[in-house]
């Protein structure tokens, strides 16, 4: 994964210009291109794809687009993101329902990667100057308190995270986009009511029946293979795990989610060699996943060795 950060002006001798747009937008063209340029990093693959948007209103108007990038103009706190992940939300569920007539794979698979990269973007943008928010994307909260439901319910973790990702979304032609996942937020919905009433319901991604041997399980008809990430990426894990267990715990992480993620955030990114890869927020998305799937395990480890270790006291006695 490349992190496609560009300069500035590399972007202005591209043979298109964000100022071009937005007649119809109540922001200051200036304005616009700026507070795009900010939000996306300058990465090429996402500024690629907010222009598409933007020079494409005959396939759709993306208005839900332009008003999230109106909201981000007013915002002065990190409380005021939650409405600008709204609205880019619901973009992703707008571009998801066109035809591949009306938008082909190739440009849906772009503009659903530089959406939902911009979600992932809010938790570094710059509230105020030299001040990043510190947010945590919704959807990002909803999919850890996915994986804390299943890790109580002795799931397969690696099944479940893989059940809410999606590769048919993937562009070939595209080496950012070849081996992307999109992460459907409507997934993990499924699988929190399901876990929820503990039972399996028609159509539902994830199977809580418990098998004979009292494992519940997820579906194969929904699993797309064990999580995948790079060697690189699990020393990284590996890193961030140890400082982690110091400061976190499995039974407190479902109150401090915020804290987890810009403690591990952070730890990623000021710490690392590699600069491609802390600047690359698909990566990012997977470290955070991956350290606290590894803490829950671990956790669920220990107790269990608890478990047989009163148990082999008590036969003792």
């Amino acid at each position: 994964m490349g992190a496609e950060v560009i300069n500035q002006s590399k972007v202005a001798k591209r043979n298109y210009s964000l100022v071009d747009h937005i007649n119809s937008s109540t922001l200051d063209p200036k304005a616009k291109t700026e507070l795009l340029i900010r939000l996306t990093g300058k990465r090429r693959t996402m500024l690629n794809g907010a222009v598409f948007m933007m020079q494409n209103p005959d396939l759709l108007r993306f208005d839900d687009f332009d008003h999230a990038l109106e909201a981000l103009a007013g915002v002065n706190n990190e409380y005021g993101l939650g409405s600008v992940e709204v609205y880019l939300q619901r973009e992703i569920d707008a571009v998801r329902r066109l035809s591949d007539k009306t938008l082909s794979v190739e440009n849906k698979s772009l503009c659903l990667y530089t959406l939902q990269n911009m979600m992932l973007a809010l938790g570094d943008y710059e509230v105020k100057e030299g001040q990043k928010s510190g947010y945590m994307p919704k959807f990002l909260q909803d999919e850890c308190q996915m994986m804390l439901k299943a890790a109580n319910l002795n799931m397969d973790l690696d099944r479940v995270r893989e059940s809410v990702r999606s590769s048919a979304y993937r562009d070939k032609k595209n080496p950012t986009l070849a081996n992307w996942d999109f992460l459907d937020s409507d997934l993990v919905k499924k699988n929190m009511e399901s876990m929820s009433h503990n039972r399996v319901e028609e159509k539902t991604v994830v199977d809580v029946t418990p098998k004979q041997e009292g494992r519940p399980q997820v579906s194969d008809t929904r699993y797309l293979g064990r999580a995948r990430i790079s060697d690189a990426t699990d020393q990284e894990v590996d890193r961030i795990l140890g400082k982690a267990l110091a400061r976190f715990n499995s039974f407190n992480l479902q109150d401090n989610l915020y804290d987890f993620f810009n403690f591990v955030k952070d730890s990623f990114q000021s710490s690392s060699q590699d600069v491609e890869m802390t600047t690359d927020y698909n990566t990012l998305h997977e470290v955070v996943l991956a350290t606290l799937q590894r803490m829950v395990e671990m956790s669920s480890a220990q107790q269990q060795r608890i478990m047989k270790q009163n148990q082999m006291g008590e036969r003792s006695l």
